[in-house]
């Protein structure tokens, strides 16, 4: 009888996020990772019966009886579990995606051999492996992996098969590595909280390998005109902070003139490893900055839209608000040529906020509601208003709109 050898796919997943470059070189021993592993089994096509075992025929075309029992269990036969590895060592690797590696478990043994699920080397599920015992003279392939995104170090991760041989019950299949970041930056990205018209910005970060011994930055350009910058090689003290064999510092010089908005752009560039010369990648620097409007109003009464409200009151009672007017441009002074109100009987005033400190740009802005104010009713959507005119280039005029209900008395 002619056995047909077939191949069954099990898969144990171990949540990955890597997809393994195997590294060469020397390894170090680096900080352990926190193990975080998984067995996810993926199952093969089911081999119908009848192709399990080509069927034998006496001369007279009948059937032969079988005394092979490969698919039955029996006292005086065993399965027997034999596996060409138990552990895979996948060296230096980049964090990219997702790293695994298959393991073959072949039965030479007499009866079927079943795999059942065990632990892992991580507090995570596993799904159950297929109830299908592998026939004697099958192979079964197991594939183990590991969740090692946005982790660097040395790292172990195991899981383990139950299996029905009694002489081999429980296969533990590890894989391991060292997760280096072959290209990155410290920070991230150049990112400026606050930036000012009319000042240039100056801002660093940090371009290096934990990977290579050398490598050199080529054809730096960046979209933004005007954007300036000086890239030198990283002290030792960085690079070993950084865990690095390598990297430059690269310094930044952003222009901010009188109409910028904000600034997102890139430092753009070309990284060539000195000793793989053709694994050119290219790389970007992001660079963000915020400008603040040249404009800003704060007040506890103050509601978006610009809406002040001064409140509900009965004739003869009064109302104070305060605000501040925060000026953010290269013009920080400002004189106010004349403020106009709705309704008419507003009091407004506007000054430093501080005595002689005008050059800051910041100013207060005093609203007060006096005691002989007439009944009216500004409110949604019929506002007041208050227009402060200046001689400021870019903020000629500043508006803001009013609530109020001032009701009649009856008593006086």
């Amino acid at each position: 009888m002619k056995r047909v050898i077939l191949i069954m796919a099990i898969a144990a997943t171990i949540g990955v996020g890597l997809l393994c470059v195997q590294g060469s070189g020397r390894l170090l021993a680096p900080k352990a990772i926190e193990e975080n592993a998984e067995v996810q089994p993926v199952v093969g096509p089911v081999i119908p019966e009848s192709l399990a075992v080509n069927p034998v025929k006496d001369e007279a075309g009948t059937e032969a009886q079988s005394d092979d029992t490969t698919n039955e269990e029996s006292p005086d036969k065993h399965p027997k579990a034999v596996i060409d590895q138990v552990e895979h060592d996948f060296g230096v690797m980049e964090q990219t995606g997702m790293c695994q590696w298959s393991f073959t478990i072949a039965n030479e043994g007499e009866a079927p051999l079943k795999l059942d699920r065990g632990p892992t080397t991580c507090k995570c599920t596993m799904s159950a492996l297929p109830p299908h015992p592998i026939p004697p003279g099958v192979l079964a392939e197991v594939q183990v992996g590991s969740k090692t995104e946005n982790k660097e170090g040395f790292f172990s991760h195991s899981a383990t098969i139950y299996t029905n041989d009694p002489d081999n019950d429980s296969i533990r299949l590890t894989i391991k590595g060292i997760i280096q970041k072959f290209l990155a930056t410290q920070p991230a990205e150049i990112v400026f909280p606050t930036l000012q018209r009319g000042q240039a910005a100056n801002g660093q970060a940090v371009v290096y390998s934990q990977a290579w011994s050398k490598f050199a930055i080529e054809d730096v350009s960046s979209s933004l005109e005007g954007l300036t910058w000086e890239i030198s090689p990283a002290g030792a003290e960085t690079l070993a902070d950084l865990k690095a064999q390598s990297g430059y510092r690269i310094k930044v010089t952003v222009p901010v003139d009188a109409e910028c908005s904000g600034v997102r752009t890139s430092l753009d560039m070309k990284i060539v490893p000195e000793d793989k010369p053709d694994d050119v990648r290219e790389f970007s620097l992001g660079i963000l900055g915020n400008v603040p409007p040249r404009l800003r109003l704060r007040g506890r009464s103050l509601a978006i839209g610009r809406v002040l409200d001064l409140g509900t009151m009965l004739q003869g009672q009064t109302a104070k608000e305060r605000l501040t007017m925060t000026i953010h441009d290269e013009v920080r002074e400002i004189e106010v040529r004349r403020i106009e109100t709705e309704p008419k009987f507003l009091k407004v005033d506007v000054v430093p906020y501080k005595e002689g400190a005008s050059s800051l740009g910041v100013y207060r802005i005093d609203v007060e509601v006096p005691p002989d104010a007439t009944p009216c009713s500004y409110q949604r959507p019929k506002f007041g208003k208050i227009v402060i005119e200046t001689d400021h280039p870019r903020i000629p005029k500043v508006e803001i709109k009013v609530e109020l209900l001032v009701g009649a008395n009856a008593y006086r």
